[in-house]
């Protein structure tokens, strides 16, 4: 038969597991909230950024953007050097897009000249954002350990009381009951076969002869007692 786990170490299971998906919640809760915030700055950032271009081209009729790299702008629509992965992208914000080895983020907008896309390179950010999560797992495991050990600890010395009766329960089985009984029937045994229990018996069976002759001997004394 299976041996049953403890109740300590069931307690302690029960609590890791309650923290585990706990920590996986939140740790969840928290890159989604991360990640909708970094889109909308991402996307902010684009936004009023082209919307300054835009003017000042509309103000300047020879100013031009001067690409650097790390944030260019494209017409998608005119012929040049665009990147293929954006020449398809529809209008509106497009997050962590990929090509030329870096990850980028693009705003698609659409204007009388066709769609105008300004992209602005996110690779540091990502990298960073990788980094920065490194110790928040290490510390999120090592204090899921540190919580194991101590729910372990606590659980024993909780059900310390119910061991201990546990222990006192298991002590009264029915072999040592069984112990005990053949130990009374010895001792009556032994007292049985002893002289005073002998001359106890004796007196015992002598007056018990006693009382069977003077019960057969009085119905013939009361008939005596009568004839005369």
């Amino acid at each position: 038969m299976r041996r049953r786990p403890s109740l300590a170490r069931q307690i302690t299971l029960a609590v890791v597991a309650y923290a585990v998906l706990l920590s996986i919640a939140l740790f969840v809760h928290g890159v989604l909230v991360n990640e909708t915030a970094e889109r909308m700055v991402w996307k902010t950032l684009l936004d009023t950024q082209l919307t300054e271009i835009l003017e000042r081209q509309h103000t300047q009729p020879g100013y031009e953007w001067r690409n650097n790299g790390r944030f260019d702008l494209y017409a998608l629509d005119a012929p040049g050097d665009v990147p293929e992965a954006l020449r398809r992208l529809a209008p509106g914000f497009h997050d962590s897009m990929v090509y030329g080895g870096n990850e980028w983020a693009v705003l698609v907008r659409a204007g009388d000249a066709g769609r105008l896309a300004l992209v602005l390179d996110i690779d540091g950010f990502e990298d960073q954002e990788r980094v920065l999560m490194r110790p928040v797992v290490a510390s999120s495991a090592l204090l899921l350990l540190l919580l194991g050990v101590a729910a372990y600890f606590g659980a024993r010395l909780l059900t310390r009381p119910l061991r201990d009766l546990a222990a006192r329960i298991a002590a009264l089985r029915p072999t040592a009951a069984a112990s005990v009984s053949a130990c009374r029937r010895g001792r009556v045994r032994n007292w049985r076969s002893s002289p005073a229990h002998s001359t106890t018996t004796s007196n015992a069976t002598s007056n018990s002869s006693i009382a069977n002759v003077r019960s057969s001997t009085l119905p013939a004394m009361n008939c005596a007692r009568r004839c005369r």
